[in-house]
């Protein structure tokens, strides 16, 4: 059941006052929006999902009083691309045990990975989760609350160990549980623990995440076609997150928009 447009707004309003918080309040004087509108619009779109032609006639249908000057679908497009750094402000800071795991993204089914696409096409055929997809698997270091302390793309076909020079930088500052698909014949880092199945519950935490991120925002299939639009969504959608971790009495199942 969908919410009724008074509850959007509300769930918009929330949104965002966490993130006029955490950002500056820096106003260009021809801007016709704030940032914190700005990066609010963006994680309106990563929670909402689908296309984002489609996300823009929702906005102007049910938050069009919000933002009186919202500029035109393609220039608001742009911006967000322009913007999605923005969530460095964002990433939370690491506890004494992180978690991190890989969650593979669906771009384009497996059997046509030998058509010739009308455009170029990113992503490559791996495994995950024991089955083929043809796309991009992103990584996701959260921590004991919850929160995402840093995240980064990846082709589908290498191993999750081609994400440990990311993750050497935490030598020292804490520990994070990882599966053996992070293992290397060449050494991991010091902070790395790998766990084996049915060992260190703790690392359900991330899998019921990502359970949640497939069935409330359809992050499992997406269609971006350009490396940085995918990432984009992604930043937007570590923000989305982490300002919900931080309030106790919300859960992302609120805010099915």
């Amino acid at each position: 059941m969908r919410p009724d447009p008074r509850s959007i707004i509300e769930l918009s309003t929330i949104l965002f006052c966490s993130i006029d918080d955490a950002l500056p309040r820096a106003f260009h004087p021809q801007a016709k929006l704030g940032l914190s509108e700005l990066v609010t619009i963006g994680v309106l779109f990563s929670l909402k999902g689908g296309s984002f032609r489609r996300f823009h006639h929702w906005l102007v249908a049910n938050l069009g009083g919000c933002f009186p000057l919202l500029p035109e679908r393609s220039r608001l497009q742009r911006r967000l691309l322009r913007y999605h750094q923005l969530v460095e402000a964002f990433l939370a800071k690491p506890s004494f045990f992180c978690v991190a795991d890989s969650y593979g993204i669906e771009l384009r089914h497996p059997v046509r990975e030998l058509q010739k696409p009308k455009t170029t096409r990113i992503g490559s055929k791996g495994k995950s989760n024991r089955r083929w997809i043809h796309g991009m698997k992103v990584l996701l270091v959260i921590n004991d609350q919850h929160e995402v302390v840093t995240f980064t793309l990846a082709l589908a076909s290498p191993a999750d160990k081609c994400f440990n020079p990311l993750l050497k930088q935490y030598e020292g500052k804490t520990i994070i549980l990882v599966d053996l698909g992070f293992r290397d014949q060449q050494g991991v880092p010091e902070c790395l623990k790998p766990c084996r199945h049915k060992s260190w519950s703790e690392r359900m935490s991330v899998e019921r995440l990502f359970s949640q991120l497939t069935r409330y925002v359809g992050a499992k299939k997406r269609n971006h076609r350009t490396e940085v639009g995918l990432r984009a969504w992604w930043s937007y959608l570590v923000i989305a997150l982490n300002v919900i971790a931080s309030s106790p009495e919300f859960t992302l199942a609120d805010f099915i928009l």
